[in-house]
Parts: C-alpha cells; sequence; structure tokens
C-alpha cells in the first residue's frame, strides 16, 4: 500500500470473520497448546523408558560376560571329562585284558603247585579251580585225602601180603638168620 492509497472501509463480512476468528483464536491455540503439552509428556515418557532400558541393559551388560566366560569354562571342562572319560575306559580295557592274563598266569601256577605238592602229575579233580584262596585250599585238601586213601589202600595190601606170606621161591636167596656182623665174627 503506498502513500496515496486510501484504506478500504472494512466491510461486513470482513469484521464477522475477524470477530470469528477473535473468538475461535483463543481457543484453537489453547489446543494447540495442550496437544503440545501432551506430546512433549508422551516424549518425556518415552525418554525416561528408553533411559530407564538402557541403564538396565548396561548394568546386566557385566552379567551377561560373566555367564559367558562360565559357559565358556563349562564347554572345557565338558572336553576334558570327555578326554578324561576316554584315557579311563583305554585303562579299563588294557586292566581287563593284564586281569585275563593275570588269571591264567595264577591257574598255571595253581596247577604246578598242585604238581610239588603231590609229587606227580596232577590229576583232574572234580572241583574247577578257584580263583580264592579257599577254593584252592579246598582243592588241595581233597586231592590230599584221595591220595591218603589211596596209600591207605597200598599200606593194607602191602600189611596183608607179609602177614599171609607165600612159599618162597627158588629164585629167592636164603639169607642167614643172623647178621654178618654178629659179635662172634668180630673176635
Amino acid at each position: 500500500m503506498g502513500a496515496g492509497e486510501a484504506k478500504d472501509p472494512p466491510t461486513p463480512e470482513m469484521e464477522t470473520g475477524k470477530s470469528a476468528m477473535d473468538t475461535a483464536g483463543p481457543s484453537v491455540v489453547g489446543e494447540a497448546v495442550l496437544e503440545n503439552a501432551r506430546l512433549m509428556l508422551q516424549m518425556e515418557t518415552l525418554q525416561a523408558g528408553a533411559d530407564d532400558f538402557k541403564e538396565r541393559y548396561e548394568n546386566e551388560q557385566p552379567f551377561r560376560k560373566a555367564a559367558e566366560e562360565e559357559i565358556s569354562s563349562l564347554y572345557k571342562v565338558i572336553d576334558e571329562a570327555n578326554l578324561t572319560k576316554t584315557d579311563l575306559e583305554h585303562q579299563i580295557e588294557n586292566l581287563k585284558e593284564e586281569l585275563s592274563f593275570l588269571t591264567r598266569s595264577y591257574e598255571e601256577d595253581v596247577k604246578v603247585l598242585y604238581k610239588q605238592l603231590a609229587g606227580s602229575e596232577l590229576e583232574q579233580t572234580d572241583v574247577l579251580l578257584g580263583t580264592g584262596l579257599d577254593d584252592v585250599l579246598e582243592t588241595i585238601r581233597i586231592q590230599w585225602e584221595r591220595d591218603v586213601e589211596k596209600n591207605r589202600a597200598e599200606a593194607g595190601a602191602l600189611l596183608q601180603a607179609k602177614l599171609n606170606p607165600r612159599k618162597p621161591s627158588r629164585l629167592q636167596p636164603d639169607f642167614p638168620s643172623e647178621p654178618c656182623w654178629s659179635a662172634h665174627h668180630i673176635e
């Protein structure tokens, strides 16, 4: 608007629009201020929640790292336990083989001992050779009793033969009743 121009007089529509704006303006501005305050409050609430989650996350990080380290160390323990288990299984197999060898060797030694005690070939007994000392002693006792009975029978037969003398045969020489070193020869 220049200096020479005149202002248009206000029209009734302008007056009614101006008054509508004047009356509607404060309520629209008030609503906008309230909406802005609500949005600011929501933003602050969201920011406080985010800060809370961030703080909890940072507080939980050391626990997470400790748990991961513990899991890692447990995996190492599991690996070591598996290696130890494998080693022990191998040792068990070796010990089983050694036990089998020692059992066979023991049985052979017991048979040799029987032969030495009996002074002859070991007769097969009805009792299986056991691995315990009681079993071995019982088997030796049974064998010994058999040998004693056999010797008694042989001794009884010899005694009967001496008690019932047969006629001397011609091939047997006659021996003098006196020994050759008797007293009359020494003088």
